[in-house]
């Protein structure tokens, strides 16, 4: 080959290579996928939902559960707690980031008033409200007949019992927090009269009409006297402590029926020939205690 073909040989591979490098430099030059954060909705879900997530411990949210510790830790004697909001896009911010799953500091990034107008928001959130509406007509019922007598809250603690056990176990954990801040109310300024006015409309989902004032008046009362009473409410009920924790376990017991054949996994009985003991689930005996159903008439509804 002459020294004139190679020459033109070698000016085709160099134009080539020219050519090659301009398209590398085109190219896009790919970049690491960036995994977006694990986003769980935790705000606006049932407590049903968060519970078959994991994401309740004793009943309770965890998210509730570390609100609740950083204002029972940090905010106890903050005067106007709960009155006084914190800033909507602090409050969202917040929001995201719990829902986010990553480690919030709460202390670091959020004052207490973002906090405490968070928690507030959680339960305006709650689907269905923490009470629900049969167990909050039933309250105002009640509260009408009997004008929120203190010697009535048996009754009352009857009818919480009706709630499922998420719900009355986060409304448990809400009254004992609200308890520890009235009794630093010298302090904060709020009283059981002003958290009931600030969580009454959170914790009853009073439903619009042309009784909602009057009902949510009503509400506002009934979350004030559940503030005031919570040991003769809440305190004295194991047998709901109970159920919430065995829910399905048996527990062996010894029965009276009277009058009454009733078939039991263990044998037939009529009282007054023999005494055999009987398997009871924990709500069947709750509700013999509580409601003075008949055992018979309490079995054929299980």
């Amino acid at each position: 080959m002459g020294a004139g073909a190679m020459t033109i040989c070698h000016n085709k591979a160099a134009v080539q290579v020219k050519e090659d490098m301009k398209k590398m430099v085109q190219m896009p030059i790919p970049r690491p996928r960036i995994v977006a954060p694990k986003h769980t909705k935790v705000f606006g879900a049932s407590l049903f939902e968060l519970r078959n997530q994991g994401l309740l411990e004793n009943g309770v949210p965890l998210v509730v559960r570390r609100m609740v510790e950083h204002l029972r830790k940090h905010a106890l004697h903050q005067e106007g707690l709960f009155r006084v909001n914190g800033n909507v896009r602090a409050v969202e911010t917040l929001k995201q980031h719990l829902e986010g799953g990553g480690d919030v500091n709460l202390l670091s990034e959020s004052d207490s008033c973002t906090v405490a107008s968070l928690l507030k928001q959680y339960l305006r959130d709650l689907p269905g409200g923490l009470v629900v509406m049969t167990v909050q007509q039933a309250l105002i019922q009640h509260y009408q007949e009997r004008g929120g007598d203190d010697d009535t809250w048996a009754d009352v603690r009857h009818l919480l019992l009706q709630l499922p056990d998420v719900h009355y176990s986060l409304l448990h954990y809400l009254c004992h927090f609200l308890t520890l801040v009235e009794s630093s109310h010298k302090d904060n300024r709020m009283t059981a009269l002003n958290l009931a006015t600030v969580f009454g409309p959170s914790v009853f989902h009073v439903a619009p009409g042309f009784e909602a004032l009057k009902e949510q008046n009503i509400c506002n009362k009934i979350m004030a006297k559940l503030i005031q009473n919570y040991n003769n409410i809440f305190e004295t009920n194991t047998d709901r402590e109970d159920y919430a924790k065995e829910e399905a376990s048996p527990i062996i017991a010894e029965c009276d029926f009277i009058y009454d054949i009733i078939f039991c996994p263990v044998t037939w009985m009529i009282d007054g020939l023999h005494k055999q003991p009987c398997v009871m689930s924990r709500r069947l005996k709750w509700q013999m205690q509580t409601q003075r159903i008949h055992p018979a008439i309490s079995m054929q509804r299980q």
